[in-house]
């Protein structure tokens, strides 16, 4: 992992990955010889993840591999990951290295996302984009406990750094991987949470 903790380069190095290259995935609960890495001839990221006291010579016992369904971006890994192993979501955040980005300079104040809830419930609109904006703030003002895609808590006083862009990589990967829910719910969320983290100029 050291080869990729480049601070705000981290993402480029990600999302324009043409070559292959292979890490090592530390998860708890997860044996050391778990790994993430790039397929350049599937033009996918994968993961092989052994659990802890596995023997040595057995095979994977999760093979994410890239190749039906592919995971072009790393926060699709992420998420199969996620749903996989059940792991806390800052935890498979750092292991894939999404951790490493510079933090925003100026995080958005309670009383800032609060104001922002009040506006779009003042547009009383049944737009999915909305909702999932909505939603968003509700989480990051810790009005509702859970996170909207990924569950996790809200500490006391609101979620951090690594908490919003685990959950931001839930959403972007519900973009474009999830047809369950309307595709603007995703996005709202997916757009509020990058405000949140100093990533988009406005959460809707």
């Amino acid at each position: 992992m050291a080869a990729l903790r480049m601070g705000g380069k981290l993402m480029t190095v990600l999302t324009t990955a043409r070559s292959s290259f292979r890490f090592a995935l530390d998860v708890d609960g997860w044996s050391e010889l778990s790994a993430w890495g790039y397929d350049e001839g599937l033009e996918s990221y994968f993961a092989q993840l052994w659990r802890d006291n596995d023997p040595m010579d057995a095979p994977p016992t999760v093979w994410l591999m890239g190749y039906d369904p592919r995971y072009t971006r790393p926060e699709e890994l992420f998420a199969a990951i996620l749903a996989t192993t059940h792991a806390p979501p800052p935890e498979i955040l750092r292991a894939l290295g999404g951790d490493r980005g510079q933090p925003p300079a100026i995080r958005p104040s309670i009383a800032s996302i609060l104001a922002h809830r009040r506006a779009i419930a003042r547009h009383e609109t049944d737009s999915p984009y909305l909702r999932g904006a909505a939603e968003a703030l509700a989480w990051l003002a810790a009005e509702a406990p859970n996170g909207p895609l990924t569950g996790q808590n809200a500490p006391l006083g609101g979620p951090g750094i690594l908490e919003i862009e685990a959950e931001r990589w839930a959403a972007s990967a519900a973009v474009y991987q999830r047809r369950d829910l309307p595709r603007d719910w995703f996005v709202g969320i997916e757009t509020t949470l990058m405000w949140a983290n100093g990533q988009a100029a406005t959460p809707w």
